[in-house]
């Protein structure tokens, strides 16, 4: 694969950040496969969560026009920011 997959990009994350894999570790070392299967969800789903709670968060602000079509500016940002979260490049170039 010559693009970037998000999944193994948030496992890649997950194996570091639990503290199993780093430079010259290979990724089989001192595994886990239940914590690393969360770690990883938690790792692939952490960017998506953002982008939701940016929306929400502006959706909320009082001070911003309760107009449709600001909201659907809004939707449309953060679909834009989830897509690249869940396909990988290929795809999205498709």
């Amino acid at each position: 694969m010559t693009g970037t997959d998000p999944a193994i990009l948030a496992a890649q994350r997950a194996w570091e950040s639990e503290g199993w894999g780093g430079p010259g570790r290979p990724l089989e070392e001192g595994m886990s496969e239940g914590r690393l299967a969360v770690a990883a969800a938690r790792e692939a789903l952490a960017p998506i969560r953002a982008a939701l709670d940016n929306m929400n968060a502006q959706l909320a602000d009082p001070r911003r026009p309760n107009y449709y079509d600001d909201r659907v500016e809004l939707y449309v940002e953060a679909l834009e920011e989830i897509q690249k979260h869940v396909y990988t490049s290929e795809e999205l170039n498709q």
